[in-house]
């Protein structure tokens, strides 16, 4: 759940739905938007929830996590959307025990600021741009890559227009990293990071983190 200001001044509460079948299949669905048109306290909060359930045909019986902004109306210890729930849980008898987790996202973007992404991406588009801005590298490359039975058979520019080719681009440079580095070195051009632990644990981090 979190819930925010639009432009017109108007609080609402976007409810998202994730399950877990009797296959493990996991699921997540946009439950709703729900409109706060006057106060946002934790029992108005409450209210909203419940009307989704009723709609979507759900339980509290069946819940076992919620994820939630960190404002008083969702965490405070008494009146907080959380604890109002937790509480009804226990009086309709449910064993439950809830696993609470405060602004997934926000800790992702904490956890960004560790890692040297630039540094991570200027290495990476280095590389990239060497392979693919020369026709001969880059036929050699490809070559190269069939015959290692790589994961991928190349690998894939960065765009700053489109957003999400970053996740793609860094995704496929991990998952034939070591390939990289052979051809790489073969061509007389050692890339030292690649053979640096830190650099590649930045690496995989920050693939994780455009991707999710």
């Amino acid at each position: 759940m979190d819930e925010s200001t639009d432009v017109s001044d108007t609080a609402q509460l976007a409810i998202f739905v994730r399950g877990v079948s009797q296959n493990f299949d996991v699921t997540e669905e946009f439950a709703s938007l729900v409109p706060m048109k006057d106060t946002t306290t934790g029992a108005d909060l409450l209210e909203a929830v419940h009307r989704v359930l009723r709609d979507y045909n759900l339980s509290l019986a069946n819940l076992t996590g919620l994820t939630t902004d960190g404002v008083p109306a969702m965490v405070g210890a008494k009146r907080g959307v959380v604890s109002l729930i937790e509480k009804e849980i226990t009086e309709f008898g449910f064993t439950q025990k809830l696993l609470k987790t405060h602004c997934i996202i926000h800790q992702e973007a904490l956890c960004a600021k560790s890692v040297s992404f630039q540094d991570v991406m200027k290495v990476v588009v280095k590389i990239v741009n060497y392979i693919r801005s020369r026709g001969l590298k880059h036929r050699q490359f490809k070559i190269f890559l069939a015959e290692m039975d790589a994961w991928y058979g190349d690998v894939l520019y960065y765009s700053h227009i489109r957003w999400l080719s970053r996740g793609d681009m860094l995704e496929r440079f991990y998952n034939i990293r070591k390939e990289i580095q052979i051809f790489m070195t073969d061509n007389g051009n050692e890339i030292p990071e690649l053979n640096d632990v830190t650099w590649n644990c930045d690496l995989a981090f920050s693939w994780i983190l455009v991707v999710t």
